[in-house]
């Protein structure tokens, strides 16, 4: 492939590293996990930041800034 993309002169376009293995996500399944982890938004960051229409608003349900 690399061989073929360089004679097309795309292979800077890409990277030819392996892929690693993402870890293995932690499920919280309890009212006492998710509730630990929803009141410590410093540590547990949220995944969906600002919702790019630059109105101030998060994603579905949730907020960005821990006050709202």
């Amino acid at each position: 492939m690399k061989d073929s993309l360089t004679k097309q002169n795309l292979a800077t376009r890409y990277t030819f590293d392996r892929p690693i293995t993402s870890p293995i996500p932690k499920v919280l399944n309890t009212f006492t996990g998710i509730k630990y982890v929803f009141n410590d938004p410093l540590r547990f960051h949220n995944v969906y930041e600002m919702s790019g229409l630059g109105d101030g608003y998060g994603f579905i349900l949730a907020f960005d800034e821990a006050a709202k």
